[in-house]
C-alpha cells in the first residue's frame, strides 16, 4: 500500500491513494456536480458527449487500443482529446487526436493542462 491521504470531501475521512481527491462515494457526487454545472453551462458540449457519433469514435479508439492507457499500459476507461475541445472543438471527432488513458494518468493530464493555462477549469 503506498501514501494515503484522506478523501477531499469536507465531511469524509476515508483514507484514499495520494493520486487520488475523492473516495469512491464522493466521485460519484463530484462527478454529478460537474455533469449538472457543464449542462448548464454548454449543453452543447454535453450533447457531444451523448452522441451515437461520440460512442461510435470512443469504442473504435479503445478497440484499435486494446482498451490500454495509452502512457501506462493499464486498462484504459477514458477516451481523452489530446487537443481539448475547448481548445479546438473541431478536432473532437479526429481519432488521431484521441487516446485511452486509465483515470489516474487522465487526471494527472488534466491537472497539467490547467496548470498551463490558469483560465481553464
Amino acid at each position: 500500500m503506498g501514501i494515503m491521504r484522506r478523501c477531499s470531501h469536507p465531511t469524509c475521512n476515508t483514507l484514499i491513494s495520494y493520486n487520488e481527491t475523492y473516495c469512491n462515494k464522493h466521485k460519484t457526487y463530484i462527478n454529478g456536480k460537474y455533469n449538472d454545472l457543464r449542462q448548464r453551462n454548454d449543453p452543447e458540449y454535453l450533447r457531444f458527449y451523448k452522441s451515437k457519433q461520440w460512442q461510435n469514435m470512443r469504442e473504435l479508439v479503445m478497440i484499435d487500443n486494446h482498451y490500454l492507457c495509452r502512457q501506462c499500459g493499464r486498462q484504459a476507461n477514458v477516451v481523452d482529446h489530446i487537443i481539448p475541445t475547448k481548445i479546438d472543438w473541431s478536432k473532437r471527432l479526429e481519432k488521431e487526436n484521441l487516446q485511452p488513458l486509465c483515470n489516474e494518468c487522465h487526471n494527472r493530464k488534466t491537472k497539467r493542462e490547467q496548470s498551463e493555462v490558469p483560465h481553464r477549469k
